[in-house]
């Protein structure tokens, strides 16, 4: 019939079809993993682990809820290369970052690493949370 076309859905159109009408999205992937298998291994016992973690869930954009909670979680990680990354990670997310913002607070404020404290206070700054409230954190050589 002139006018009309007519298609014929396949398997794939009709799984695209399914997600759109149900509102789901694809997990988001960042080197071949999704981001709940990158919050998985940000419970690793590997250091190496931990931290890779942290940093590939900063390139997940958007962030969702569950990874911005994970990197918080993250930034009170015992060792000096998860906490940096997962603060960094947060301020790669940009916005999505404001319910980390107690978390990036007290890393500013009491990390004992100067790196970590100032980007935690440069992020905070960014989110418009201000600079850390006691004056010592980002610039304070102590604690």
């Amino acid at each position: 019939m002139i006018g009309q076309v007519w298609l014929r859905p396949s398997a794939g159109w009709l799984v695209v079809f399914g997600l759109v009408l149900t509102g789901c999205t694809p997990e988001p992937r960042y080197e071949g993993q999704t981001a709940s298998a990158w919050r998985a291994r940000l419970k690793s016992r590997t250091l190496d682990d931990r931290w890779r973690a942290a940093e590939a869930l900063g390139h997940l954009v958007p962030a969702d809820a569950e990874s911005v909670r994970a990197l918080a979680e993250a930034t009170r990680d015992p060792e000096t290369a998860v906490r940096f990354h997962a603060v960094q990670a947060l301020g790669r997310l940009g916005p999505a970052a404001a319910p980390a913002a107690p978390e990036l607070r007290e890393r500013a404020e009491k990390d004992p690493t100067y790196n970590t404290r100032d980007l935690a206070a440069k992020i905070l700054a960014r989110l418009g949370e201000g600079p850390a409230r006691d004056g010592a954190g980002a610039t304070g050589r102590g604690k």
